[in-house]
């Protein structure tokens, strides 16, 4: 399954649906809790996913350093 990091933030955000209407109904700061994990859970997924280059070594010839 190849998803992109939009679909993941929108089945994060689909997650956060029935975590907020519980923490509301109950009232628990535990499920407030749940929803910040769901949040970073989601943030780090995309990050993971997202197609970033490391930055360049500043060197032209591409060899490692000392050689």
């Amino acid at each position: 399954m190849d998803l992109s990091p939009r679909q993941v933030v929108l089945l994060g955000l689909a997650a956060l649906v029935p975590g907020a209407i519980y923490t509301i109904g109950t009232g628990e700061y535990i499920a407030a809790i749940a929803l910040v994990n769901i949040v970073l859970i989601v943030g780090c997924l995309v990050l993971a996913m997202s197609d970033t280059e490391p930055p360049e070594s500043g060197q032209s010839n591409g060899s490692p350093i000392g050689q």
